[in-house]
């Protein structure tokens, strides 16, 4: 009896927790409505879509709609190109929350699934097809008609993070995984809330998001690719697609993928890693060519070196693009400079590339058979068309054993000569399709991921960052370079990847002596960047830039400040982050520039905001103060009223 009643209460508590849904069939249009949305596809292409959280209609009537430039497609992909639509055969109910749509033209055969999954309300989108002949690349579906005007298009990027109306092009193509295209996320954002889709593809295959626009709509077609090489390939299969819509912001659904990242990836997080990460508030670039040795002396006047991380690019003889994969003669500055950069407490990093094999080393014969080629055919290089140029390098694949057991060998060899803090790992977000076929059964994907893995086994302690960060690298790099983000800028790379990545400066960033450094400058305040600074040459340090740079470091290192992405994020709000201490900084642009609030106004740190704290700031009055200075509550630089009115706002909120 009492197991009947067990069953009883586990039925209800499922009947009531599985969301109510409706598919129905009305010739060659499928509506779908459950708690969340009511959709439409006609033909296999959503072309109607309302959010029943927040009463908001994304698409056009077509009443109100001409008939747009372009049609989104549902269908096949030969060669990397969309094929014509074919006739629909049959839509049939597969169970009642799943239908079927069969295309047909010819012995060319698309099967589109659509359904509803049970507690989330995701409407899942999958299928195959077959080629009547070879070349089969892949299969898309697609969503057309949507508001250009009332809506804007949200993408974890490192380039294009935000398209609306104001985009300037027509089309625009997203490959994933690269920084183009960092996490399988797509957030449409409107006033009240929004909808998304996301791919929960754990093995990495490659996607395609393509957008397109006229003046009054735009739509969105979302691509499964197949390894290539495609010529003989006949079927196709896309991953499962998972689109919901949200009420409220853009971290809904961002929040939803992270947790997902994070059970899926197992990523390693900078709560785990040696705390010095966390603790880092500047990271120099250091030229040896052109430098003193005497600048860590200089540096360390101004900012503390065991928060510094000083990132040796060219360390070894031969430059830092050049006889790749030699690291067995450094420079002869090298271990002078290392040792110095020790006895100050800097901690280091090394430059060394994983893809990289110069054509005129020894090794190269043995490894060009796993030199990655285009989908063109070409193959992929760094200035490899330029024969005579002496860094020209061949890209070879991670998903060759050999490749990365040479790589781990030599890495695991310099560790343990030099003992650096972390390696910088050049060329690390390249994942490219590679039309020499799978290696060893591995795409390049997966021969990235188990390259990272291998190191962190044979390199215990040693932090990694890496050149740009996607899905497949972030799980177990720490540290990561961020490169220009153009306008408009949005921090939804930054909050996906912050619990376990920090972003620094690349060693492409402007010097601080070029007037594009202070639009990076721009990027960097909206991305949560690491302060960065790059010295290479002579006289860098005098700068009245270089110096302000290592001003707002110290401030970070006094603080302790770690990226906090919430979503309150605005345009006048760049981001926020949190100090050791627990208080809440906000990186905030003025008329005089940008500062840093702090909002916590218990000075002593007692726990209580109260008359001892206005003691702290009377004492002050007046004066200016040092930078981080904790009762320049507002960081103008002196104590004045509004300090006061920070202390007496906390002393009414305290119990």
């Amino acid at each position: 009896m009492k197991t009947f009643w067990k069953i009883v209460i586990i039925v209800g508590f499922l009947s009531a927790t599985i969301v109510t849904a409706d598919i129905t069939i009305n010739g060659e249009t499928i509506n779908i409505e459950t708690d969340n949305y009511t959709v439409q596809l006609d033909r296999g292409v959503i072309t109607y879509l309302n959010n029943k959280l927040t009463d908001e209609t994304y698409t056009l009537s077509p009443e109100t709609n001409r008939m747009p430039d372009f049609r989104a497609r549902t269908g096949m992909l030969r060669r990397g190109i969309s094929t014509h639509k074919a006739s629909i055969v049959e839509i049939q109910k597969v169970n009642p929350r799943q239908v079927e749509m069969l295309f047909r033209k010819g012995d060319n055969k698309i099967r589109l699934l659509v359904s509803i999954e049970p507690f989330t309300n995701d409407l899942l989108i999958s299928g195959d097809c077959v080629s009547d002949s070879p070349g089969a690349s892949g299969m898309q579906w697609g969503i057309e008609n949507l508001n250009l005007q009332n809506l804007r298009l949200i993408i974890p990027s490192e380039k294009k993070q935000i398209i609306d109306a104001s985009f300037g092009l027509k089309s625009a193509k997203f490959r994933y995984p690269s920084y183009y295209w960092e996490a399988q996320l797509v957030i449409i954002e409107a006033e009240r809330g929004g909808f998304y889709v996301r791919g929960t593809d754990p093995t990495f295959q490659f996607k395609e998001l393509h957008y397109q626009s006229d003046a009054d709509s735009f739509g969105l077609e979302f691509r499964t690719h197949n390894h290539a090489p495609w010529d003989t390939l006949t079927s196709a299969q896309s991953i499962t697609w998972r689109l919901n819509t949200y009420a409220g912001d853009w971290c809904v659904p961002a929040q939803i993928h992270r947790d997902w990242m994070e059970s899926a990836f197992d990523p390693r997080r900078l709560s785990d890693v040696p705390a010095w990460v966390s603790d880092i508030g500047l990271l120099v670039g250091i030229n040896m060519l052109h430098t003193r040795i005497e600048m860590f002396k200089e540096i360390a006047k101004v900012v503390d070196p065991t928060k510094t991380l000083l990132y040796f690019v060219e360390w070894r003889k031969e430059g830092k693009d050049t006889n790749y994969p030699d690291y067995s003669n450094p420079h002869e500055k090298f271990e002078l400079y290392l040792e110095t950069a020790r006895t100050h407490g800097y901690r280091v990093m090394l430059h060394v590339n994983v893809h990289n094999c110069s054509p005129n080393h020894p090794l190269y014969p043995q490894f060009n058979r796993f030199q990655i080629r285009h989908l063109n055919g070409e193959l992929s290089g760094y200035l490899w068309n330029e024969i005579d140029n002496p860094h020209r390098n061949a890209h070879i694949s991670l998903a060759s054993s050999q490749w990365r057991n040479l790589l781990v060998q030599r890495f695991k060899a310099v560790w343990e000569k030099y003992k650096p803090d972390a390696f910088y790992l050049d060329t690390a977000h390249l994942v490219i399709n590679d039309a020499n076929g799978l290696i060893e059964g591995l795409s390049s994907a997966q021969g990235n991921v188990l390259l990272h893995q291998a190191l962190a086994e044979a390199t215990p302690g040693v932090m990694f960052s890496g050149e740009g960060l996607h899905e497949v690298t972030f799980f177990r790099e720490s540290l990561a370079t961020r490169g220009f983000t153009e306008p408009p800028y949005h921090p939804l790379s930054a909050f996906l990847f912050s619990p376990y990545t920090r972003f620094h400066g690349a060693s492409n960033t402007p010097a601080t002596r070029e007037p594009r450094y202070y639009l990076w400058l721009e990027t960097a305040e909206t991305q949560g960047y690491l302060p960065t600074l790059w010295i290479w040459r002579q006289g860098i340090l005098d700068l009245p830039l270089t110096q302000e740079i290592l001003a707002v470091a110290r401030r970070w290192q006094e603080l302790g400040l770690s990226p906090d992405i919430g979503c309150d994020w605005g345009p006048d709000t760049l981001f926020q982050y949190t100090s050791r201490t627990g208080e809440t900084i906000t990186h905030q642009d003025t008329a005089e520039g940008s500062i840093l609030i702090q909002t916590n106004p218990d000075l002593n740190r007692d726990g209580k905001v109260n008359i001892l704290d206005l003691i702290i700031i009377s004492n002050q009055l007046g004066q200016q103060v040092p930078e981080a200075f904790p009762g320049d509550l507002n960081g103008d630089g002196a104590i004045n009223i509004l300090d006061l009115i920070f202390i007496a706002q906390g002393m009414n909120n305290t119990p």
